[in-house]
């Protein structure tokens, strides 16, 4: 199983608020739509009281069973998508290997 990983950072000029409805409601009905994908989640950054703002407004994790997910064109759309929202320059995504040690 392989999991893509994405720090999301919104883009500049975008309020906390439209960036966390348009990931949710915008961009994920996209990215569960792609083929193969087993599981998708968010999750939305907030801010603690007394603390600086978070560095980034979220995660995004997706599952894959393997690579071929990642070669569709409702991939391609995914990540077309993201110019609509996120900061290039401070958004980084990676692919990793899961091996789960606890499950629960």
């Amino acid at each position: 199983m392989l999991k893509m990983v994405f720090i999301a950072t919104r883009k500049p000029g975008m309020t906390s608020e439209d960036f966390k409805r348009y990931w949710r409601e915008e961009h994920a009905p996209k990215g569960a739509g792609i083929p193969g994908i087993a599981r998708y989640v968010q999750q939305h950054a907030v801010a603690s009281a007394g603390e600086p703002d978070p560095p980034f407004d979220g995660i995004a994790e997706m599952w894959f069973e393997d690579s071929s997910s990642m070669e569709t064109p409702e991939f391609a759309a995914v990540v077309q998508d993201t110019e609509n929202f996120l900061d290039p320059d401070r958004s980084h995504g990676f692919v990793v290997e899961v091996h789960e040690i606890v499950s629960g």
